[in-house]
Formats: C-alpha cells, structure tokens, sequence
C-alpha cells in the first residue's frame, strides 16, 4: 500500500484482505506446501478448510458430499492437491494424527478408516500412507506429487478464522550489521463462522459421520448416502444438521440460495484475488 514514512514514527500500512489473498491465491504452489504441511500439528490438520473430494491420489475412494459435487472435483479441482485427504496424511506425523483422530471407534476410524480396512487397495494405502513422512524427504513428496499431475495446494474461502501473517525483511549495512525488521503483522482473528453453512471444515466431516456411525466414503458398507438396511437408512446431512425441516423443504431466502448454487454443506467457496488495474 503506497504511503510517506516522512514522519517521526512511521508504520507500514496493511490491507486487512491481504494475508488472505496472499494465503489463498498466491501461496498456493506444491512447492511452498510440502514443507508447511510437514509442520502441521495432527490437531490442526483436520482444522484446514480444504473440501475433500477424494481419500488417495490415486481417486480409489470418492468423498465428496453429493454426486453432483464429485463430478464437479473431477471436472475443477482434479490437479488441486488440497482435495486429496492424502496429502495431509501423508505429511503429518502418523501418531499424532492418530492420537487425535484414530483408535478404536474415533472420527476417522468411523469415518474413513473401516472403509478403507474393507478392501485390499484401501489396506495397502493404508499402509503406505501412514510411512510416507517417515520414508520420503521434501524432494521426493514433491516428485510424487507431480506423478498425479498435483499442481497446487489450494484452500478454500471461510471466517471460521481470519487468516494471520507476519513478514519481516533483514537489513545490512555497509559493514556488515544485520537487523530484522518486520513489515507485516496481523494476528490470526477468530470470526463469525458463517461459511459453515457453505463447509464446515474436514474437522466436521469425521465428527458428524462418526455420531451418526456412518462412512464418508462413497460405495462402502457403512456409506451415509445409501439406503443401507431398515436400520441404516441414507442420511441427509442437511436434515441432519437442523438445515432444513424433516421433510427437506426449504424456504424462502434459503431455497432460493439453495436452489441456485447448490446444497449446503457442499459449496465450494474459491478465493479469486482481484486484478492490479
């Protein structure tokens, strides 16, 4: 932002929109996300609002919430790390991901895991997976990455928080003397939450199928889409969640939102940064 430092004190200006345009449409590349994704904690790497479309790289295993919103991940988001649950799995370490999500009768076991214990491939990814950080360095994520023609790591927009950022540059004088100054610093705010009716964060995704003893994975035995038996009947995650009445009907302002972009809980909110002109 321009501006004079002609003044006795001077401080940097900064737009209030900026650390989230540079998180979600400048730093975007595999390459700046590899190694930040090997410093996400096992609580938080669920906490990252990135929509799922798939479990593995390979696309063995559907996850998006409707079928109309999986042909959408097929047809917009294929070469978008981020929608690939396996990019943070492979990344995090595997005890403390598992310490916070697995074990017995845990979100992700419910949600994600006995499905994929039902089939060989879903075993051996299971398998690989939990290895992946332990046995490859950065150079070799990054090549695998590409093997599936990943091109991005892209997150999506929400106000559960509002992203932080800190910038600092290091300057040097002529003989020599460094001193680190920063020149950017907004703190990470808590906001009002409202994108939850769009996502509510992967986070949500395990919990809710684990209290309803469900899978979120799209064929298997437990799958929350299919009319399974008299006693597990397919859920509706909008009914589910208060969204709507029992019935399904929705009315006024939220049929027409509903009606015209699409159902709750799965929208796809994709930050596009303005242009410089």
């Amino acid at each position: 932002m321009y501006k004079l430092y002609n003044a006795s004190t001077a401080a940097t200006s900064v737009l209030p929109t900026y650390a989230r345009r540079a998180i979600l449409s400048e730093l975007t590349s595999i390459e700046y996300a590899v190694p930040q994704l090997r410093t996400v904690s096992g609580s938080w790497s669920m906490r990252i609002n990135v929509q799922h479309c798939w479990v593995d790289f390979n696309k063995s295993f559907e996850v998006a919430h409707t079928t109309t919103r999986q042909e959408r991940c097929e047809r917009s988001f294929a070469t978008n790390g981020a929608v690939y649950m396996e990019a943070i799995l492979r990344n995090v370490v595997w005890a403390d991901f598992i310490s916070i999500w697995g074990g017995d009768d845990a979100p992700f076991t419910v949600a994600v895991q006995r499905a994929l214990e039902e089939t060989a491939t879903g075993q051996a990814f299971l398998s690989h997976v939990s290895q992946a950080r332990n046995t490859t360095t950065i150079s070799d994520e990054l090549l695998y990455w590409r093997q599936y023609n990943l091109d991005r790591f892209q997150l999506q927009w929400q106000n559960r928080w509002q992203v932080g950022i800190t910038e600092s540059i290091l300057l040097e004088n002529a003989i020599g003397m460094q001193q680190l100054v920063t020149i950017k610093n907004l703190p990470r705010l808590t906001g009002p939450w409202t994108s939850l009716r769009l996502f509510w964060i992967p986070l949500n995704d395990l919990w809710n199928l684990h209290d309803m003893n469900r899978s979120l994975v799209r064929g298997s035995s437990r799958d929350f889409r299919a009319n399974v038996s008299a006693a597990l009947p397919a859920m509706d995650l909008e009914v589910y969640i208060g969204e709507t009445s029992v019935s399904g009907q929705f009315f006024n302002q939220a049929a027409l939102f509903r009606s015209t972009v699409g159902p709750f809980e799965s929208i796809d909110l994709v930050y596009f940064a303005g242009t410089t002109s």
